[in-house]
């Protein structure tokens, strides 16, 4: 019982150091301190896609397919931002 209690306690700290690491990123990426990260993600919360871009979580919300900027590694037309994309996390229409 001893050695699986000391696994459990190590993959507790680990967790633990983890989400110190992910505050400290999310802080330094969102100008937000870390602190404000802490409680905003202490519990569940949720934010709608404008939301996240006004936290400071992501660069663009876009609405439609057709808004779809270019990949990684692509070259954008002159004038035009490249913005890395996954087509896979956008939301499919089911059914038509």
């Amino acid at each position: 019982a001893q050695g699986a209690a000391s696994d459990v306690e190590r993959q507790v700290d680990y967790m633990f150091k983890l989400k110190k690491r992910l505050i400290r990123i999310i802080a330094q990426h969102t100008g937000k301190s870390e602190e404000q990260v802490r409680l905003d993600s202490d519990r569940d919360y949720y934010m709608s896609a404008q939301e996240a871009k006004d936290y400071g979580l992501v660069d663009e919300v876009i609405k439609s397919r057709k808004e779809v900027k270019l990949l990684d590694g692509a070259t954008p037309p002159s004038g035009n931002r490249s913005v890395a994309v996954a087509e896979a996390a956008l939301p499919r229409k089911i059914g038509g």
